[in-house]
């Protein structure tokens, strides 16, 4: 029972689901998953006579949801699931000896994941809404003919690759919008503003 209240909290903040998994995933299959907004996790944490990681297919990835960093309230904070599940790795990253470096897509995608020791870097950001910006603005660099959009109510991910495609969008954040300043409106009526 208290499993099911996490996997509906979980879902409530962050709209992803949990889905159990015995072992590693392809690529294809576990980014798949993400654009979905479901993460495949294993049900184990690592022992620590086998702390050894089995790498994710993109670099950004790995130094953010497996190895990232973040500050909280100034202090430096691990939250990457690779760091929580191996505690030899979590104490050498908030350690002394660690190359904690500022997390910039640029740079960062180009960093040589490890997977047999420690790593030799780690990235922070300064916050999650950080982080996210700068991977909004690194994805606007990477050259492809077409944009793409996260359907919610689907649970899909749609190209916008023409007029009309961009129109069904629109007219779905026209509706939002209409449902927003509906809401406020009746905000306002009911607190006398």
């Amino acid at each position: 029972m208290e499993s099911y209240k996490l996997k509906a909290q979980l879902k409530k903040r962050s709209g992803f689901t949990v889905r159990p998994v015995a072992g590693y995933l392809s690529p294809r299959d576990f980014l798949a998953g993400l654009a979905f907004r479901v993460f495949n996790c294993t049900q184990y944490i690592r022992h620590s006579t086998d702390p050894l990681y089995t790498p994710e297919p993109f670099q950004c990835y790995f130094f953010t949801i497996e190895f990232g960093l973040c500050k909280q309230d100034g202090q430096l904070r691990a939250y990457g699931a690779g760091l929580l599940s191996s505690i030899g790795e979590l104490r050498h990253a908030l350690s002394e000896k660690a190359c904690v470096k500022t997390f910039d897509p640029k740079t960062t995608c180009f960093q040589e994941c490890i997977i047999t020791a420690f790593q030799d870097v780690y990235f922070v950001s300064e916050s999650f809404e950080e982080a996210k910006e700068k991977m909004r603005e690194f994805a606007k660099t990477i050259k492809r003919p077409f944009s793409v959009y996260y359907n919610p109510y689907t649970q899909s991910v749609d190209l916008l690759k023409d007029t009309r495609s961009i129109e069904n969008v629109v007219q779905d954040l026209r509706s939002d919008l209409t449902t927003v300043c509906d809401a406020l409106g009746k905000m306002n009526t009911y607190m006398g503003i």
